[in-house]
């Protein structure tokens, strides 16, 4: 329902991917914030082009901006680092 809180924590191992994207097909969610605890890469993507956005190397990093995903245009977390590391997003529906 449009207003109602997305959310999401998960553990990856080194080169693990982890997409953050709404699972219905006319769902659309705004992000607006994006936490890591190591190293790893951000990237927006419809599946087929990229675009690195965000590549935190250090621990405990949060990066506050507003991103508009929908189940074609969504973000791709990666951990680029040689230990596990949990991640975590938050935001709304917007549709």
């Amino acid at each position: 329902m449009i207003g109602d809180s997305k959310s999401g924590v998960a553990t990856l191992t080194p080169s693990e991917t982890y997409d953050i994207k709404p699972s219905g097909v006319r769902e659309e969610w705004i992000v607006t914030n994006l936490y890591t605890t190591g190293a790893s890469t951000f990237e927006v993507t419809d599946g087929t082009d990229s675009v690195l956005f965000w590549e935190p190397t250090g621990s405990d990093r949060l990066k506050g901006e507003s991103f508009h995903l929908s189940s074609s245009y969504w973000i791709k977390v990666t951990n680029t680092g040689s230990t596990e590391i949990k991640i975590a997003w938050d935001g709304v529906q917007s549709r």
